[in-house]
């Protein structure tokens, strides 16, 4: 035994994957955003679930959409429990209002600019991280 330090590597903690969810994160891995829409009532959603939470339909088609948006609101984090985060410090969470459908709005990262320059009604577009060599995140940054 050297007695030598071991660096550790945080891993980023992921999403969950389930049979509802898994098309939407293949399409984010693939670089593409893209909402269920209601084959019958023809609504898009966000999150990904099994029924439409509107009329109830099984129903639904992946339709991709732009990921321009605004920022609605948001917090920086300057504290994190988490190893992979605490590297990232300080960093946004932000609710993000989808511009293809008012009503979808999402929770993601802000990144690309200074945290403090982040504000009310800021234009956003998605951009896709990697994660390692087969997965993505999304996160929006300032157009």
């Amino acid at each position: 035994m050297t007695g030598a330090a071991r660096t550790e590597i945080p891993i980023r903690p992921m999403r969950p994957v389930d049979a509802d969810t898994a098309p939407f994160w293949d399409l984010v891995d693939q670089g593409v955003l893209a909402f269920q829409r209601c084959a019958a009532c023809r609504r898009l959603r966000f999150y990904p679930q099994a029924r439409c939470p509107h009329c109830g339909s099984p129903e639904h088609s992946w339709d991709p959409v732009s990921g321009a948006g605004r920022v609605r609101t948001w917090s920086v984090q300057y504290n994190a429990g988490d190893p992979w985060f605490r590297e990232h410090l300080p960093y946004v969470i932000a609710v993000v209002e989808l511009e293809d459908d008012s009503r979808l709005r999402m929770l993601a990262n802000i990144v690309g600019c200074d945290p403090a320059t982040v504000h009310f009604d800021q234009r956003v577009t998605v951009v896709f991280e990697p994660v390692d060599e087969d997965r993505r995140m999304y996160a929006f940054k300032p157009t």
